[in-house]
């Protein structure tokens, strides 16, 4: 079973991936300022295909402030620190050797992880090819939360859903958490299951005592395991197409219950679709996810048939985040980044979208200075953290940091090479 992205690589644990060191070469500081907005600093290695982003408040607080962002770098297969200055340092795992096994820092190994959310103060990554939820502790030490490499393909329902020893995962991409339920005593995660074409609810005990541990739980929240489609409706009947990102809003409380939305990139669908959940009348078993408690999956308003009336076209969206009321997507196939804001009018909820970046307008062009033609062709990660966009380019194997109204402030990591150098001698955005 693939991905819903193709990946590449050497199933056999491997150095063998075609990655690139190397830094900034001295004779690329004379570049006109006015034209280059590529960071100068310099660089130790490279990110071969940012899968996923994030900005840790409680995990940044035991390293030095210089510690930006952590990534996973898919093809990579690690998990890496970016610094302020544009370096990027290994967490955990091996540049370009794939594996399944815990362990601290480089004895650790992936298979194409891609999103990461906080856990406490350690990081939970999707360790997608191995069908694998991940733990990292701040010091790079991985240990496996639930999943196994031999089970993902499993068909069997009931081998799926459950506790943590048994549950299993299959090919899972997107993970958010669910914040601000001062009843539970649980963490609570949604994961986009994309292989199983699910949403799914992982539970976690914020207690190590066995009796906590115990209550830990998956469970489906939404679409039928490994049956793929596109219709909207209520969770039992919702169907998604390798769903590869989701985020969730901090949550709202009307009438003493909470809830959250939601935006799905479901992108075997090439579009975004939204729902409403609340945990607060869950009860035992995965059956009773289902119910009234969860608002219908539903299609946001501008995607229709045919596509060619549609003022947004979403090719194969694979990354979605949330911040201040606003929702991000990356949209890899058609080279565009889109905010999504809602709101709400008495029972129903309205969207507006903006394109805040076009790869195939000339103004988004001239913004990117720091590459004169496409500057997003594959936009795979986005992550939305105070006033700016982090995106990550698997192209130019990169992050770029931009602002939120599609700005690009700066190159974070990709170091030049001499024909990108040739390139910027040569535009005249003037």
């Amino acid at each position: 079973m693939g991905s819903p992205w193709q990946h590449w690589g050497n199933d056999e644990e491997s150095n063998d991936l075609d990655v690139d060191g190397g830094g900034f070469e001295d004779q690329f500081a004379n570049i006109d300022p006015s034209v280059q907005r590529i960071k100068t600093a310099a660089v130790d290695d490279t990110l071969l295909d940012p899968g996923g982003i994030l900005r840790p408040k409680e995990f940044r607080k035991v390293w030095p402030d210089d510690v930006l962002l952590v990534a996973s770098d898919s093809n990579g297969q690690r998990i890496v620190k970016v610094l302020r200055n544009g370096t990027v340092h290994s967490l955990a795992g091996k540049k370009g050797f794939i594996g399944s096994q815990d362990g601290k820092g480089t004895s650790a190994r992936f298979k194409f992880p891609l999103e990461i959310a906080e856990y406490r103060k350690g990081l939970l990554v999707c360790d997608s090819e191995n069908h694998k939820i991940r733990r990292i502790s701040p010091d790079g030490e991985v240990t496996t939360v639930v999943g196994h490499e031999n089970y993902g393909n499993s068909q069997i329902q009931q081998l799926m859903d459950g506790p943590l020893s048994s549950a299993q995962f299959s090919l899972p991409s997107g993970i958010t958490e669910l914040k601000g339920d001062p009843q539970s005593s649980l963490k609570r995660y949604l994961i986009a299951d994309a292989g199983s074409h699910s949403i799914r609810l992982l539970e976690l005990a914020t207690s190590t005592e066995p009796s906590a541990i115990a209550v830990s739980r998956i469970s489906t929240v939404a679409g039928s395991l490994f049956a793929s489609g596109h219709e909207d409706g209520a969770a039992s009947t919702a169907k998604f197409c390798w769903p590869s990102s989701l985020a969730a809003d901090t949550g709202n409380t009307s009438n003493g219950v909470l809830s959250y939305n939601v935006f799905v990139a479901d992108t075997g669908n090439h579009c975004i679709r939204h729902f409403q959940y609340s945990p607060s009348m869950k009860s035992d078993g995965a059956s009773s996810v289902r119910n009234s408690s969860f608002q219908p999956v539903r299609t946001i308003p501008w995607y229709s048939q045919p596509r060619e009336q549609t003022s947004i076209d979403f090719r194969s969206p694979t990354s979605v985040s949330f911040n201040e009321n606003t929702w991000y997507v990356a949209n890899r196939g058609g080279a565009t980044i889109h905010s999504i804001a809602v709101s709400t009018s008495g029972s129903a909820s309205m969207f507006q979208c903006r394109t805040l970046y076009n790869a195939a307008s000339p103004k988004s062009r001239i913004s990117f200075v720091s590459r004169p033609r496409l500057e997003f062709p594959s936009p795979t990660a986005i992550h939305a953290s105070g006033p700016f966009i982090y995106i990550g380019d698997s192209t130019y194997e990169s992050l770029k940091k931009m602002t939120c109204d599609g700005f690009v402030v700066s190159d974070l990591t990709r170091h030049l090479r001499q024909k990108d150098a040739d390139e910027l001698v040569d535009f005249n955005c003037c």
